[in-house]
């Protein structure tokens, strides 16, 4: 068991890495950052546009390769959802396309969820983004999430028929 000692912090087991860009697919970027950096055991990777809603284009065979390999490497992946995600609605008051963008947001981190979850990735990262009025934001990200948790994405019945995993990934 590694222990290192830095004055009077203790690092027990600390994991280390970074974001890592994707290349041609998910298994590859994870081990072509391997290459670089052997003792990297956490990764955190954008699987789609970060700056919009488009669903991801990651293959079974992907999904099936880099669950393999975050297995066999002991590596923490952390799928980082799309920046355009605002979960707590708007920083206009008078924005009248706010239930419209919620849903599109919705659908976009529940497409995500599912594929961190077919992956096996550890979680998946959100910015909750923000609201003019906190306590009503905090409702709509709270309600957000609770949708996107229970909400059947696109990808779901495509990657579970594709890679033979239960219909719902996430037990709902």
């Amino acid at each position: 068991m590694d222990i290192y000692k830095t004055s009077n912090i203790v690092r027990h087991e600390l994991r280390w890495g970074g974001h890592i860009n994707k290349i041609s697919s998910v298994e590859d970027s994870i081990s072509f950052s391997l290459k670089l950096m052997p003792a990297m055991r956490c990764v955190q990777i954008y699987i789609a546009n970060p700056r919009c809603f488009n669903p991801p284009a990651i293959t079974s065979e992907d999904m099936v390769k880099t669950s393999n390999l975050i297995k066999y490497q002991d590596i923490k992946l952390y799928i980082h959802s799309s920046l355009a995600i605002n979960l707590a609605g708007s920083v206009d008051p008078a924005d009248i396309d706010i239930n419209m963008k919620t849903k599109r947001a919705i659908s976009c981190l529940s497409t995500e969820m599912d594929y961190a979850s077919i992956c096996g990735c550890s979680g998946t990262v959100v910015h909750i983004g923000s609201h003019t009025d906190k306590p009503e934001g905090y409702r709509r990200v709270r309600d957000a999430f609770k949708m996107a948790l229970v909400k059947e994405s696109p990808a779901t019945l495509k990657l579970s028929k594709e890679t033979k995993t239960p219909k719902d990934p996430f037990g709902r």
